[in-house]
């Protein structure tokens, strides 16, 4: 059961009065800044730019010797015009640096420690503060607003994110789930019965939005077109897909299976979310919270999007690239919102590998997998090369300790299936995709059929 969607939201601003956080009062700045001119809105984000510069270049120890060593001025500094001159914060700085990124600015009290989902193959650490929590709150509260919902409207999360799962587990999450009307279902192992299950629920429960990786979406819809299960028809049913490269194929074939429409997040654990589609298609950057930057690469190519988290001063992160491309789509939207748009994105993807016996997982459950049941881990692929053959390769050589192998091959072997031989190998490195991403899941494709051919 779901409570009211007015007693959900009153719940939370209730709270957030208690609290003393400014979440609300950040959201309704947030639903006027949308419409603002472009011009203003890069005011606000040199403002905020020039203050995170200058804390981070006296607080944070690493972009006090970058910013040195590149002869910034950081009195003078002013604004986006002069962030090139920053060098490019890449993934392998913020493991190698995350104490020497940390700021001496803000007391440890209020630095959250987190790190992401290993979902490249890479777990690193960082840390959130106070402001960045406030805002990335109330952008994900104007998030249902640009979905055409109001805070507190249900919605079901078909999620894989260990992180997330654990703490929705604790008492204190389950409260705060219900009260804030979201539920979370695990897509770790998605078989044919736990889709049923997962069926049952929605018909059930008739929840309005449904939020979730594309591949597990995909899978999801695979399921119910093929088996021909009865999907609930919910009146303005909304499927928002995250975390993963949304394809066209994709998209059509969730929309046309679940009766739904569907729309696109972009973000990641380490920012938030910085980009969402638009009931008109528009997909807008958060620009309040975050400047996106496009490296350029080949001509007519997308560029590397490089990001600069605008509020946490606890953990700056000035130019992040986070291993995904995009093009700048400057046409008007029109919705009227003047928030920047992206078109074209690319890089995030995790396939779903499925078993001889039938029974699926997506790459979440390796991430699981490999982090929480294995020390020592940098990287891994999976690679099914034939439909019963699983390989699992992971970096560095000898980060496997004694045991290790056995676990990892009877995890999987009970998640797909006994007739599913599983490899385990050690290597000294995994080869990036262009973008410097790593494509963790190489799922096996037949090569003689396709999914329209079942259709």
């Amino acid at each position: 059961m779901f409570l009211p969607r007015a007693a959900s939201r009153l719940v939370s601003r209730t709270e957030d009065v208690i609290r003393r956080r400014g979440v609300w009062e950040s959201y309704r700045l947030l639903r006027e800044s949308q419409w603002w001119p472009a011009e203003q809105i890069r005011e606000f984000q040199d403002a905020k730019l020039r203050e995170l510069v200058r804390f981070g270049s006296r607080h944070s120890p690493y972009y006090r010797e970058r910013m040195t060593a590149a002869g910034i001025d950081v009195d003078s500094f002013r604004g986006f015009q002069d962030l090139p001159s920053i060098p490019v914060l890449t993934r392998e700085n913020l493991r190698e640096g995350v104490d020497r990124i940390k700021s001496r600015g803000v007391p440890p009290r209020e630095l959250r420690p987190n790190n992401t989902s290993g979902s490249t193959g890479s777990i690193v650490r960082f840390f959130g503060d106070r402001e960045s929590s406030r805002w990335r709150d109330a952008v994900d509260l104007r998030l249902w607003d640009i979905a055409g919902f109001e805070p507190g409207v249900p919605v079901m999360y078909l999620w894989g994110s260990p992180l997330d799962e654990k703490a929705a587990r604790r008492w204190i999450g389950r409260i705060r789930m219900a009260l804030e009307n979201r539920r979370l279902v695990s897509s770790h192992r998605l078989d044919a019965e736990a889709v049923d299950a997962f069926v049952g629920i929605m018909a059930r429960e008739r929840c309005p939005v449904l939020m979730g990786y594309a591949s597990v979406l995909d899978l999801v819809a695979t399921e119910v077109r093929k088996r021909g299960l009865s999907w609930p028809r919910i009146p303005g049913f909304t499927v928002i897909s995250s975390a993963e490269a949304l394809f066209p194929e994709q998209r059509k074939h969730i929309a046309e299976a679940l009766g739904a429409r569907v729309l696109n997040l972009y973000g990641c654990r380490e920012v938030g979310l910085v980009a969402m589609e638009c009931e008109a298609g528009g997909f807008h950057v958060m620009e309040e919270r975050h400047i996106v930057e496009l490296l350029p690469g080949e001509p007519g190519s997308p560029g590397r999007i490089v990001i600069t988290d605008l509020d946490n001063r606890g953990f700056p992160f000035i130019r992040y690239e986070v291993g995904d491309l995009a093009l700048d789509d400057p046409s008007p939207c029109p919705c009227g919102r003047s928030l920047r748009k992206l078109t074209a994105l690319s890089g995030r993807s995790i396939d779903v590998l499925r078993g001889p016996s039938g029974r699926t997982i997506s790459g979440n459950f390796l991430s699981f997998l490999l982090r929480e049941r294995v020390r020592g881990v940098e990287c891994w692929q999976a690679v099914q090369s034939r439909p019963n053959f699983l390989e699992i390769r992971v970096t560095p050589v000898g980060c496997l300790a004694p045991g290790d192998r056995e676990r990892i091959v009877a995890a999987v072997k009970e998640a797909l299936g006994e007739l599913m031989e599983v490899g385990v190998e050690e290597t000294g490195r995994l080869e990036p995709l262009p973008s410097g991403k790593h494509r963790f899941i190489v799922a096996y494709s037949e090569p003689t059929a396709t999914r329209d051919a079942g259709r």
